[in-house]
């Protein structure tokens, strides 16, 4: 069966759950893409792949690395 065949809530949920994790992966690497594809095992490719198909922007990524220096705290502008 491909993803095309298989009912529409499935194909969201399967984006929804793929969004998460790749958010989750961007948070415990600090924003860093390559180090995100480090902790995934896969090339840094892939995981700009996954950003984009996901709908991750460059505007969420600048927050997720916001939101990590703000909790380790790095930024001074707090």
């Amino acid at each position: 069966m491909t993803m095309s065949e298989l009912p529409l809530e499935y194909a969201l949920w399967d984006r929804v759950v793929r969004r998460a994790y790749v958010v989750r992966l961007l948070r415990e690497a600090g924003g860093m893409q390559t180090r995100a594809a480090r902790i995934a095992n896969v090339h840094r490719n892939t995981i700009n792949r996954m950003i984009r198909e996901v709908g991750i922007s460059g505007q969420d990524i600048r927050r997720i690395k916001l939101q990590t220096q703000i909790r380790n705290g790095a930024h001074a502008n707090v």
